[in-house]
């Protein structure tokens, strides 16, 4: 196993991800360019060859000595504990930094072995990412008939209430939503890595079939808030939401939602990802709502780290599960 760093231009390293299995967002050229415009993040591309085949992709994003591989490697399973190893072995081994990785791996047996094959260890005991896909392969109909009672009822009212919904990734629905999104954020006092500052530079890099999609309710002339969606491969998640006190008390949160899956199943996506659903972190209102949809739940197997002995990355280490304690 080969590991090859290069910078690699925008359309290649996109190709290149969209050839395995467990692609999000978080793995995109564009998305990590935002990252380092907005976070002050530096970024390496990996790729792993095996001959000529290659066999994984990497993105990271580098810190101050530490190096965060999140959704990643993209690889075929057979490989993944090479590639675990070779990541080691360079960052850890050679460049001597804290190397801290979130596979794409919801099997827990699966992560045992390849802890004691890579001499990985956990990183925390704090609850890994979780979440729910919808799957959109089906009819609306069929769909529909999978939403828990509660949520199609509200659904119902909703749609009685004259609500209409305008979407798209045009620059007019884009500023709304971000209006919104700030407004909602100053008022919860809520702090999130999708800052607006973070999504409108994200938006710009975008390549015009690929930006991120708003879904606006209107009631009359009363905008009543937005939902925004990332699209990539196949597939689309939910990134956040901003719906009014007033859009609430008529269910357009439901209303929104709904639309965007039916809409993103038009446009030929195959999945349809919530975005995040954990009965220990998601707020209670929120988890329930997400739930009623009957989505196929999923968690992945948490964060692996790989580190040499030194006292940077003792504290970077020690930061890290601060801050991890401190956000749970």
């Amino acid at each position: 196993m080969e590991l090859e760093i290069r910078d690699f231009p925008r359309d290649e390293w996109n190709e290149l991800v969209a050839r395995f299995d467990g692609l999000s967002p978080i793995q995109t050229w564009e998305y990590a360019e935002a990252k380092r415009i907005t976070g002050g993040w530096k970024v390496a591309r990996a790729i792993f060859r095996n001959g000529d085949r290659i066999d994984g992709v990497a993105q990271c994003l580098l810190k101050r000595g530490l190096v965060r591989i999140n959704r990643g490697p993209l690889c075929e399973d057979a490989s993944l504990a090479a590639i675990l190893t070779e990541l080691k072995r360079y960052w850890a081994g050679n460049k001597k930094a804290f190397l801290l990785v979130a596979p794409v791996l919801a099997d827990r047996a699966r992560k045992d072995a390849l802890l004691k094959a890579t001499g990985f260890s956990s990183f925390s005991d704090r609850p890994s990412w979780s979440s729910a896909i919808i799957d959109l392969t089906g009819s609306e109909a069929a769909i529909r008939r999978e939403l828990r009672q509660k949520w199609r009822n509200c659904l119902n009212r909703a749609e009685h209430a004259g609500l209409t919904c305008k979407f798209g990734n045009d620059e007019p629905l884009f500023a709304g939503f971000l209006s919104d999104y700030r407004r909602l954020l100053k008022e919860k006092r809520l702090r999130t890595g999708l800052t607006p500052e973070f999504l409108k530079v994200w938006q710009d890099l975008l390549p015009e079939n690929s930006k991120l999609v708003v879904f606006e309710a209107i009631r009359g002339r009363e905008r009543l808030g937005s939902i925004l969606l990332a699209q990539y491969g196949r597939s689309v998640i939910y990134l956040c939401g901003a719906v009014s006190a007033a859009g609430k008390q008529i269910n357009a949160n439901y209303f929104l939602l709904w639309r965007a899956i039916c809409e993103m199943k038009r446009s030929g996506r195959r999945a349809f990802d919530l975005g995040g659903m954990d009965e220990k972190l998601t707020p209670p209102g929120i988890f329930h709502f997400k739930a009623g949809l009957g989505g196929r739940p999923y968690q992945l197997v948490g964060e692996i780290e790989a580190h040499g002995r030194s006292l940077i990355n003792s504290l970077i280490g020690l930061g890290l599960r601060i801050y991890a304690h401190a956000n749970n």
